[in-house]
């Protein structure tokens, strides 16, 4: 698929719709630069499910939703209810995702070193 320049609203207009359907969706399809067709053919639903689910006005998401959408989208759910991804530097989220991957020893040594490091300064 060819990249297009996607539609970008100020984060604002996206906390207002976060407001009213209780997540990011519509930020996460303009980050992505899908349009609600292709969203809807990659979540396997219609562009009026999408659009409803974007403005809170009819259908409702719920964690099923919200695993359906993630994927269509390439993040995780936790991200379309929280995260504005016009607002979160991607280095972050790579940096996050690596952690997650890493096991329970693995990761209590990076919180140990954060905090050695925290307290260095």
């Amino acid at each position: 698929m060819a990249k297009r320049k996607g539609k970008h609203y100020p984060p604002e207009h996206y906390d207002a719709l976060k407001a009213a359907s209780g997540w990011y969706l519509q930020a996460w399809r303009h980050h992505r630069n899908l349009t609600l067709e292709e969203l809807a053919e990659e979540a396997g639903t219609s562009k009026g499910r999408i659009s409803e689910l974007e403005s809170g006005k009819g259908a409702r998401w719920n964690s099923d939703v919200a695993d359906q959408m993630a994927r269509a989208l390439s993040t995780k759910a936790g991200r379309i209810v929280d995260v504005n991804p016009f607002l979160v530097d991607e280095r972050f989220t790579q940096i996050e995702d690596g952690f997650e991957r890493l096991n329970a020893d693995d990761r209590q040594t990076v919180a140990d070193l954060v905090k050695r490091l925290g307290g260095a300064a």
